[in-house]
């Protein structure tokens, strides 16, 4: 094909601006326009010319928008509660973590004066105490079961015993256990 100024009047009256030569399609023409950008028309044996549109000009349609929607929703419905039965799970192991080692310091405090130290638990409160240290407390969503109020550590490492039952909203529970004879503290979940 020449220059442009060789191509047909009609289709320079459209404003075509340049056409190529296709095998399977014959003719295909493309046409500026300043609102649209190029847009192309298709020479077919039965229809003619067919003009189609850049589709990124039409954005995406109400469909693609709904499944995306969807999609987004299953994706939170799925996740949400999985995340929430995580952060349970976290404040509980936290908080039971927690009062072990409030434990510990009381049971070290005993061994290191060689006088009894006193631990307590407050149920109504979800506060904890032990001496020479400021009152603990679990986290809202965890609170104290049933089991010791108070355990005592004594001088020579014994203590008086006991378990402390903590328990999350969740129907998760931990348990620690002191020793009575060695007054050693593990975490049972």
């Amino acid at each position: 094909m020449s220059g442009i100024g060789n191509r047909p009047r009609p289709f320079r009256e459209l404003g075509f601006t340049f056409a190529r030569r296709s095998a399977e399609h014959g003719f295909t023409f493309a046409r500026r326009s300043a609102e649209h950008g190029f847009t192309f028309a298709r020479r077919s044996a039965e229809h003619g010319f067919t003009f189609a549109r850049r589709s990124a000009e039409h954005g995406f349609t109400l469909i693609e928008a709904l499944v995306v929607v969807a999609v987004s929703a299953l994706v939170a419905g799925i996740g949400f509660p999985r995340i929430e039965q995580s952060l349970s799970a976290w404040r509980m192991q936290s908080s039971a973590v927690a009062v072990q080692a409030a434990l510990e310091d009381a049971r070290a405090q005993a061994l290191r004066t060689g006088a009894p130290a006193r631990f307590a638990v407050m149920r109504d409160t979800g506060d904890y105490a032990r001496p020479g240290a400021p009152a603990g407390r679990l986290h809202p969503s965890v609170r104290f079961g049933e089991g010791s109020d108070q355990i005592f550590f004594f001088g020579d490492g014994s203590s008086s015993g006991g378990r402390i039952l903590i328990e999350a909203g969740s129907g998760r529970r931990a348990t620690i256990s002191v020793s009575t004879d060695t007054g050693l503290i593990g975490l049972i979940r």
